[in-house]
């Protein structure tokens, strides 16, 4: 079972990385978990059901926007188009003294050595990088990869998860790895998304599971994604 979330989970009382373990339970069954080395044993969350809400989290508020690329545009350093005005000088010498003479050259030939010299004084433009739509959404994306390139995405973007009991959400959540709750201006969705979840799936017999609240901040997700309604016609 993949670690999805190593470098992306963090303890929410602490601020520390949430680790990954493996604990075989008295009933046989192998369990992975996801825990804070400094607070232990204040909570361990089991790895499938973190994962399962991250995933489902982001789904839910991004799943439907469209992944973009960087594209590199080319700088100018209007070469082309003084080679173009060096051109039509040439042409228009050829035509005066070779082929019997052009109505006003003077004047035509002052224009063009003036436009020559004033695009020889304008500043090159460097190279531009652009985001483009990928034709892809962020969910076909997500159900297409594995956990390792999800973990990949995630922690290059800046996504963090930050987990606590959620008894304890308002007294000690700690904020430096996450920003205010906002919503993105460009997609209208929110930089950060609150979940509660139970620590164990649904089960019918047991103990009462433990319930835990999680604080997921974007990152540069947002940066990265346009809304597929905008850019897909």
């Amino acid at each position: 079972m993949g670690s999805m979330l190593l470098q992306v989970a963090f303890c929410g009382y602490c601020g520390g990385p949430l680790h990954g373990t493996t604990a075989k339970r008295p009933d046989g069954i192998m369990y992975h978990y996801y825990h804070c080395q400094k607070c232990k044993p204040h909570f361990a969350v089991q790895r499938a059901v973190l994962n399962e809400i991250v995933g489902d989290a982001l789904l839910d508020v991004v799943g439907e926007c469209e992944l973009t690329a960087k594209r590199i545009l080319a700088g100018n350093d209007h070469t082309e188009t003084l080679a173009r005005i060096g051109m039509k000088i040439a042409d228009l010498t050829t035509q005066h003294y070779v082929h019997g003479g052009v109505d006003n050259f003077h004047a035509k030939m002052a224009e063009l050595e003036a436009e020559h010299d004033r695009i020889s004084k304008l500043p090159a433009e460097k190279p531009k990088v652009r985001r483009v739509g990928t034709g892809k959404t962020f969910r076909q994306w997500w159900t297409e990869s594995n956990d390792e390139q999800r973990h990949s995405y995630l922690k290059a973007a800046g996504v963090s998860a930050l987990i606590v009991r959620a008894a304890d959400y308002q007294q000690v959540m700690q904020f430096d790895r996450a920003t205010d709750i906002a919503d993105d201006l460009v997609l209208d969705i929110q930089t950060n998304i609150i979940r509660e979840f139970n620590n164990h799936h649904e089960r019918s017999s047991g103990p009462k599971p433990v319930r835990f609240a999680m604080n997921l901040s974007l990152g540069t997700l947002t940066e990265q994604l346009h809304r597929a309604s905008s850019v897909v016609e």
